[in-house]
């Protein structure tokens, strides 16, 4: 629907126009208490914010700033990748609020990273380090509906970037990290650093990062003012709201149907099979280069910095510029409305660079080509993870929504499942049949792993009516 009322912007909360309360938006969502509301550049936000100050939608920039910085560092920590876990992290969250949760992950993890520190045996390690990772995987099933409750859809690639480029820069840099401190200090030194910086993380939680659940159905307190207070908040809605799930059964049982959902398994193979090549190449990463360049336990860590590097440059890729991308879209080619599939056109840039980049590691460790060439295929690669991750985040937020910490905990549980079982295929694939070789094929595996998002850009709408009628929201 075309709106001509003008309007001059001031800030994001307080731009709005007028109109009577069933108009809709040009998105296709409806106005809240019929008002449209603009950021000061003139963009139509969505979602529309309440006229509540404890949404997460009217935080402050600074207030916004402290929950992406803490979600970022404890993600950072949190790559731990279970398969199960994520099932329980998000209906604990939904009763008690992502906060809570946060404070019992952070102060759990580093509880028992402290026993893994000081373990007698081998044994009691591996026992407190799989104990502890049932808390450091937290972040991952909670990030992108933290993002979505947070900030508009203008801004939501490039915020969601942020926490998908830090959660994989924890594989990348924990090599340097580790191998540097163990070197120094010994093999039990790592696990000091956790302990140091998961208690980080949890001072973190508790003094800046607020409660981001929040209902905007319920009656709004329209006079009410933010205070720093409220940050502090334990209440499992922000400004003391109601939880998001008053069941943990009913909040445990919710995301299991999202399971038959087309758009959720073709996104979940996309991501599953572009994560499963990329903890390949990690792995390979400790193998080739002391094997095939003969390289040092330091200079093996060093090698961090080139996959980190090109999961940082994810950020501007994968996040800034596709914002940007779909603001010109929305602008240009579908005269005001946003369509979810704007966000897979980015994978053009993923089918390119993360093949080449396989090939590229492979080829040159088969043939010790210059190290700096197999330094080059992991940044592509690394980088081209994060655009995807993003795409697939960003995909999964805008499709579902209020709904999206549930679709991905179904995403988050599969596409580990699939990345556990590929690296024990590294040690024989590589001396059978050669680096180049496997990463050849692996070259392949990842093209095709674009297939479904092909499906996905011109049947995606199709789909998703399709399973708002056969499994309605109720």
């Amino acid at each position: 629907m075309e709106n001509k009322t003008d309007h001059s912007a001031i800030d994001d909360k307080d731009t709005c126009v007028d109109l009577h309360e069933h108009v809709m938006l040009e998105v296709g969502r409806p106005s809240i208490g019929g008002i449209l509301k603009y950021s000061k550049n003139g963009i139509l936000l969505d979602p529309q914010p309440s006229e509540d100050p404890h949404d997460p939608l009217n935080f402050s920039h600074l207030e916004k700033g402290r929950v992406l910085t803490g979600l970022a560092y404890w993600a950072f920590l949190g790559t731990a990748n279970l398969i199960i876990v994520c099932l329980l992290w998000v209906p604990i969250g939904n009763l008690v609020g992502v906060r809570v949760s946060f404070l019992i992950s952070a102060f759990g993890a580093a509880t028992l990273s402290i026993w893994a520190a000081l373990a007698p045996t081998f044994s009691q390690f591996v026992i407190a380090r799989v104990l502890a990772s049932l808390f450091f995987a937290s972040p991952e099933a909670y990030g992108p509906q933290i993002v979505t409750d947070t900030f508009y859809l203008h801004q939501r690639a490039a915020s969601t970037s942020v926490f998908t480029a830090f959660q994989f820069c924890g594989f990348t840099f924990a090599g340097f990290i580790g191998g540097y401190v163990t070197m120094s200090h010994g093999w039990r030194a790592p696990s000091w650093v956790m302990v140091i910086m998961s208690y980080i993380a949890f001072l973190v939680v508790a003094f800046i990062f607020p409660e981001t659940t929040f209902t905007r159905s319920k009656a709004c307190k329209r006079n009410a003012k933010r205070r720093y207070i409220h940050t502090l908040s334990l209440s499992p809605g922000s400004g003391g709201g109601p939880p998001k799930s008053s069941s943990l059964w009913r909040s445990f049982a919710a995301p299991w149907k999202y399971v038959f959902h087309p758009t959720v398994m073709l996104a979940t193979l996309f991501f599953s099979l572009f994560l499963a090549t990329n903890d390949y190449l990690l792995t390979s990463n400790s193998i080739v280069y002391p094997l095939e360049y003969g390289s040092t336990l330091e200079e093996v860590a060093l090698t961090s910095f080139a996959p980190t590097a090109g999961c940082l440059l994810g950020i501007l890729i994968g996040g800034w510029a596709n914002d940007k991308y779909v603001a010109w879209q929305i602008s240009k080619n579908t005269e005001g409305v946003f369509i979810p599939e704007m966000r897979l056109t980015m994978a053009i840039i993923t089918v390119i660079l993360g093949p080449v980049g396989l090939v590229l590691f492979g080829t040159a460790a088969q043939n010790h080509v210059h190290w700096i060439v197999p330094l080059l295929g992991e940044f592509m690669v690394n980088l081209s993870l994060v655009i995807a991750g993003n795409i697939t985040y960003t995909y999964m937020a805008d499709v579902y929504q209020e709904r999206t910490d549930q679709v991905l905990v179904m995403l988050n549980a599969l596409k580990n499942l699939s990345a556990f079982g590929l690296v024990y295929a590294i040690t024989p694939w590589n001396t059978h049949s050669g680096y180049s070789v496997a990463f050849g094929c692996l070259a392949v595996i990842l093209f095709a792993a674009h297939l479904p998002l092909v499906l996905l850009y011109y049947r995606g709408a199709r789909m998703q009516a399709w399973e708002a009628k056969e499994f309605p929201v109720k």
